[in-house]
């Protein structure tokens, strides 16, 4: 039954109170219809990203660097199938500088890998096929993953459909590098992957001033931080320490002593060294191609001074680029001072 004020509101306005709730229904439909579509184009998306990087990874015949097995497959084999199973353990790992977390994704699949070989009964051609071909499609669902996370960045920033994120998924699909180098079983793979969920992810209107009765901090931005995100980076580092106990047979912290040999100890540059303007002069036109007069034109304008008169919606767009601008610059130029880069 309609409410009086919604029978006064009708009547007072020649407005049948079906026809209100039949428009209220209509256009509850249409914003149902319209997340379906979304969640469909984001399945599709996802879908197509998976198939491409797995032909990708499939299709790589070549030997880019040692790290994509000393870093992961052969640390797996022996978590897999024991130390006398004929791994090759770099000093990295008996100096305890590596967590066992990555390999330990890789382990598993040569486990899985090895049963369902058993299960097929699968000759010893077909097996040793089939330990190659997991880990690399595993791999490309990670790279798919990243590709895919770096388009819901785009739509972040630009807006959901906006021609702007579609050309960050086909700049990403078509990059030399990541066909390349994304599906390699390096940890540096998987960690641009978990940076750019991290990125999307990232509480970007932290940096707006405060409004209203939103709580602030001492600089007037935004203070609602949540204690989920402090939840979820505690029950992290106790699997990182866990999964570490049980590969180190001890309790280890391995980014500290990683930056305790790469940095005090300067270890590293025994390995090779590098110019100080590596990332300058390599780095950025590897990494970027063709794509790197765009890029510095986007750096460009991430940098340059905001309107002052821009909406909330334009504010925060902005914010992002500088900072995502200012990170990409910034963390190359301080490793620029460590002898051995990479």
């Amino acid at each position: 039954m309609a409410s009086p004020a919604l029978s006064q509101a009708s009547t007072a306005f020649e407005i049948d109170a079906p026809q209100v709730q039949d428009e209220h229904q209509s256009t509850k439909r249409h914003m149902l219809l319209r997340r379906a579509k979304e969640v469909a184009t984001s399945q599709d998306v996802l879908l197509f990203l998976i198939a491409f990087r797995i032909l990708n990874a499939l299709t790589i015949r070549t030997f880019f660097q040692p790290d994509e097995y000393f870093q992961s497959l052969e640390p797996a084999w022996e978590i897999a199938f024991g130390a006398n199973s004929g791994a090759w353990i770099t000093w990295e790992w008996k100096n305890q500088l590596r967590s066992a977390i990555h390999p330990a994704i890789f382990a598993a699949v040569y486990r899985l890998s090895s049963e369902l070989s058993n299960v097929l009964r699968l000759t010893p051609e077909y097996r040793a096929e089939l330990f190659l071909a997991a880990p690399k499609a595993t791999q490309a669902v990670i790279a798919a993953l990243g590709d895919y996370y770096t388009w819901k960045l785009g739509e972040r920033v630009y807006g959901k459909g906006s021609s702007e994120a579609w050309t960050v998924l086909f700049l990403t699909v078509i990059s030399a590098w990541q066909w390349f180098c994304s599906t390699r079983t390096l940890s540096n793979c998987l960690e641009t992957t978990l940076t750019v969920i991290a990125l999307h992810q990232w509480p970007w209107h932290w940096s707006l001033e405060a409004t209203g009765n939103e709580p602030a901090d001492e600089y007037g931005l935004r203070e609602d931080c949540g204690q989920a995100e402090e939840l979820a980076n505690s029950i992290v580092l106790a699997a990182s320490a866990v999964v570490d106990r049980l590969y180190y047979q001890q309790w280890t912290f391995p980014p500290l002593r990683f930056l305790y040999f790469n940095l005090a100890q300067s270890l590293s540059v025994h390995y090779g060294r590098n110019d100080w303007h590596y990332y300058l002069s390599q780095g950025y036109p590897l990494l970027l191609t063709t794509f790197l007069p765009f890029a510095l034109v986007g750096l460009y304008h991430s940098l340059s001074p905001p309107n002052p008169a821009s909406t909330t919606a334009t504010l925060l767009t902005t914010n992002i680029k500088r900072q995502l601008a200012t990170t990409s610059l910034l963390v190359p130029f301080i490793l620029s001072f460590i002898s051995h880069k990479e």
